[in-house]
């Protein structure tokens, strides 16, 4: 009877240490052994586009040991490995995908990519990823982007263009003023350049390529780059010249002091030429 009840003492003994151990196996268990990360490019896709998936993972134990990563993608999503240094890899069981390291050094990361495409018929809404790196047997999730919007139309990223506007001494641009402005591709700009007293405007110059008229102080400028355009002025009747004196076959545009004195003397040369002729 003594013996029996030291047989039961020792076995509960032994028991209550092996539950202790459980217990300590447990907590220490709880702790995280991987520290993994998800990067999903583009975060918004159409029917049909394809998203690529990156995710990264550290082994956070002092030690080597073997590791596994498990990704559940959306039912119905085609798969398309990228690049890995897995020892295994298997997709029987999809959705689930998984890739499994033998031997992970102690503080070594390893970096996982591949590609979704989504399918022609997705309906918009959003799509969820959800992942698991096991190691020690802790499951560590996996943070990050864990989302994939789909739309039917993804609207494209604005394009602006900036137009800067200078003007010449005699005037300014009034119209939408001077300096630099930012418009949306393919804006109709209004453009209107003012004369100060006493001058007048002549043209704009620059990149006047898509401009209605640049001969106009009230035009118009598409915006399809950026472009710099300055409006030019000068004094009323500045441009008109001195005109045109004919003699003869002999035409003068400018008429100056010195050309009135070389028709003189052109004049009396041949004046004296027709006398000894005759």
């Amino acid at each position: 009877m003594r013996y029996r009840k030291i047989v039961i003492g020792v076995a509960s003994a032994m028991l209550a240490v092996m539950l202790l151990f459980s217990l300590l196996s447990v907590a220490l268990a709880a702790d995280p052994t991987a520290d993994a990360s998800r990067t999903i490019d583009p975060l918004v896709a159409e029917p049909g586009a394809e998203v690529d998936v990156t995710v990264t993972f550290e082994n956070l134990l002092a030690e080597p040991k073997a590791f596994g990563l498990a990704e559940v993608i959306p039912d119905g999503w085609e798969f398309t490995r990228g690049t890995d240094d897995a020892s295994a890899f298997k997709n029987i069981n999809y959705p689930t995908i998984e890739w499994v390291w033998f031997v992970v050094d102690a503080g070594a990361t390893k970096v996982v990519a591949y590609t979704l495409t989504v399918p022609v018929d997705a309906e918009e809404g959003e799509y969820a990823i959800n992942g698991t790196v096991l190691a020690d047997e802790v499951e560590n999730p996996v943070g990050g982007d864990t989302t994939i919007t789909v739309e039917e139309e993804v609207p494209p990223e604005p394009v602006e263009y900036d137009l800067t506007i200078s003007s010449s001494s005699g005037g300014q641009v009034t119209e939408p003023g001077e300096g630099t402005f930012s418009y949306g591709e393919g804006t109709p700009v209004g453009l209107v350049a003012t004369a100060s007293a006493g001058y007048e405007f002549v043209n704009w110059t620059g990149d006047v390529g898509t401009m209605t008229n640049p001969n106009a102080a009230a035009t118009t400028i598409t915006m399809n780059d950026d472009y710099s355009i300055t409006a030019n002025f000068q004094e009323e009747g500045g441009g008109g010249g001195g005109g045109a004196v004919s003699c003869g076959m002999l035409t003068v545009a400018d008429v100056t002091p010195f050309a009135l004195v070389s028709l003189g003397i052109v004049a009396v040369w041949a004046k004296k030429r027709r006398v000894k002729g005759s």
